[in-house]
C-alpha cells in the first residue's frame, strides 16, 4: 500500500513548532530515478537553505543544499527500481558566525536500510543565507516528491522527528 506520487508532483507537510533538527524516514519504492525524494525546508523563510536527498540516474544518491550538490555521489548504496528501501535523512541547522554576520550552517546524514551511507556539513557565507534582526534558522516543512515523466514513487511507514537530535528510528511500521 502506501502513498503514490506520480509525474514529478509533490506533497508537503508543514509542522509546528519549527525545529532546528529534523529526521525523516520512510519506506520508498520508485519506478525511475529523477527528482529529489525528501526535501527539508522552511516554506516561508527564504534564507533557510533546503536540504534534499536526491538520486542520480543509476540509483546512487547525493545530498543537495538549496539545489546545489553538497556531497559527492555516495557509491556505497545503489537503489534499484521497483524495490522497497527504508530511507532516512537527518538535517540540523544552526548559526555560524563570521565577523559580525550570522549565516546558516547545515549538516545532514543519509541512511538506507539502517546503514549509514554518508553525511555532509555546509556553511553558507553569502547574503542569501544571512540572518538579519531577530530572525532565526529553523525548519518547518517536509516535501516528498515523485519522479517525472509518468513514473512514480510510493512512500509508506513515514515518520518525522522534529528537534529530536540525530534520532533515527529505523524501519518502522505505521499502521
Amino acid at each position: 500500500s502506501g502513498m503514490q506520487i506520480t509525474g514529478g508532483a509533490n506533497v508537503r507537510k508543514d509542522f509546528t513548532p519549527e525545529g532546528t533538527h529534523i529526521t525523516v524516514g520512510a519506506a520508498v519504492k520508485v519506478t525511475n530515478f529523477a527528482n529529489w525524494l525528501f526535501n527539508i525546508q522552511h516554506s516561508s523563510k527564504s534564507y533557510v537553505p533546503a536540504v534534499r536527498l536526491t538520486p542520480v540516474g543509476d540509483g546512487r544518491f547525493f545530498i543537495s543544499i538549496d539545489g546545489s550538490p553538497a556531497s559527492d555521489i555516495f557509491s556505497t548504496f545503489i537503489m534499484h527500481a521497483n524495490t522497497w528501501y527504508y530511507l532516512e535523512l537527518s538535517s540540523r541547522i544552526r548559526n555560524a558566525v563570521s565577523g559580525t554576520d550570522t549565516y546558516a550552517e547545515t549538516s545532514a546524514t543519509f541512511k538506507a536500510n539502517n546503514e549509514s551511507i554518508g553525511s555532509v556539513l555546509s556553511t553558507a557565507t553569502n547574503t542569501t543565507y544571512k540572518l538579519s534582526g531577530t530572525d532565526t534558522f529553523s525548519y518547518a516543512s517536509l516535501q516528498l516528491q515523485g519522479p517525472g515523466g509518468g513514473h512514480n514513487a510510493v512512500y509508506d511507514d513515514l515518520y518525522i522527528n522534529v528537534s529530536a537530535g540525530e534520532d533515527f528510528s529505523g524501519d518502522v511500521r505505521v499502521d
